[in-house]
């Protein structure tokens, strides 16, 4: 019998959460790294790619991938089998959006073979959603941040190898993101081999999926619309400015919402095992607002420090704009990394229909915001005073629950 210290539970949760925070920042690094090998107008046609897919991947599975966390093992192979079935199924129709979205690549000579990567990227996401949902099943955050690295790494190789042998081009960026998500499937599916060759399509497979009804009757239209708000802003960004300025907002608002997305994971990780959402935790709930917010505040002083130096250093003048529109993009990351948490905490304390009328009048005050031709600076102000709305609202229904 192994006679080692055992480090504690709590101890190790906290060094499995640093380390998929640690991942996705590597994978924050890599993408913004890619940035210096591209035009400003692909790498905004990419960003704009990015946020559309985060979208649609919320109506990929009908959010019955969350049913897998809870599920008994039977079940929630049934269930995988089901999304499995509804990813190959929905990711050519749903990848046609995309055209509609950015009109920039409706005019592509390569439209088709286009269709073909942006329709593979998706599934390609949507398998990898999946695959990290039975990680969180499984608690193995660190084989998740340990996955998560990988599918970072042979993306960003792929990538710079794609774009320095035959020129920046968003077909390339997303090659390289399927090669990226293929390895992390083919690790993921190589380790749980023996539970991958157990998934199945159920039968009766809507009885079977009755107990979770609530998931696409409500999670999916308030997920849809919480990120569908998120993609509004670059949406019409780039939809009313010319594609080097929208480069430049996505490339700067990728550059503010990675470490704030950063604090956002790790407090939510905190709140929902502390379990903050519960009556009995008022006091640790407002300890926890008072932190949260400055450590927020904290990051944002050293974002906007480091784009002041950004901007007086004599750097690539590409640097220097995209620093310039650092000071708004911030805004719009600390609005939405301000209610991260609590969207969550909501959810567990069962305050789904409130929430989703959070969502929904946000969501159309968006959409009205979109519609009307602003300059960029002044988009993102607006896009922010919502989303910061938003959160305060959400905030509100956690403290209405006690």
């Amino acid at each position: 019998m192994d006679s080692s210290p055992q480090k504690p539970a709590a101890t190790t949760g906290t060094i499995a959460v640093l380390a998929m925070v640690a991942a996705r920042g590597v994978a924050a690094l890599l993408a913004i790294f890619v940035a210096w090998f591209v035009s400003p107008e692909v790498y905004g046609q990419f960003g704009r790619i990015q946020m559309v897919a985060l979208s649609l991947l919320v109506l990929v599975c009908l959010r019955f991938e969350r049913a897998i966390l809870t599920a008994r093992m039977p079940e929630a192979l049934g269930i995988s089998g089901f999304c499995v079935a509804m990813i190959l199924l929905a990711a050519g129709p749903l990848s046609l959006n995309f055209f509609w979205l950015i009109p920039e690549l409706d005019a592509s000579a390569s439209r088709w073979p286009l269709l073909g990567l942006l329709c593979a990227a998706l599934a390609a996401k949507g398998f990898v959603l999946v695959a990290t949902t039975w990680m969180l099943r499984a608690a193995s955050l660190a084989f998740m941040a340990a996955a998560l690295a990988l599918q970072a790494c042979v993306q960003f190789v792929v990538q710079i190898l794609l774009v320095q042998t035959f020129g920046g081009t968003v077909s390339l960026l997303l090659i390289g993101e399927i090669a990226g998500s293929g390895a992390l499937l083919l690790w993921t599916c190589w380790q749980g081999r023996r539970l991958v060759r157990m998934i199945r399509l159920p039968r009766h497979w809507i009885r079977r999926l009755a107990p979770w009804k609530r998931l696409p009757l409500y999670d999916l239209p308030a997920s849809f619309l919480s990120q569908g708000l998120l993609a509004l802003p670059i949406l019409s960004i780039g939809y009313h400015t010319d594609g080097a300025l929208t480069g430049h907002i996505a490339l700067a608002l990728r550059l503010t919402d990675a470490p704030m997305l950063l604090a956002a994971t790790v407090a939510t990780s905190h709140a929902v095992r502390a379990q903050l959402w519960q009556a009995s935790a008022r006091n640790a709930c407002l300890r926890f607002d008072r932190f949260y917010v400055s450590l927020l505040l904290a990051i944002s002083v050293l974002l906007l420090l480091g784009a002041y130096l950004l901007q007086q250093s004599p750097v690539d003048q590409r640097w220097s704009t995209t620093a310039g529109q650092a000071v708004f993009t911030l805004a719009l990351s600390l609005a939405v990394a301000t209610g991260g948490p609590y969207a969550d905490l909501v959810t567990y304390a069962g305050r789904t229909r409130p929430a989703f009328a959070v969502h929904a009048v946000a969501f159309v005050a968006g959409v009205a915001v979109a519609t009307i031709p602003l300059a960029p600076q002044q988009m993102l102000l607006l896009f922010a005073t919502i989303i910061l709305l938003r959160s305060a609202a959400l905030r509100w229904l956690l403290a209405a629950e006690r």
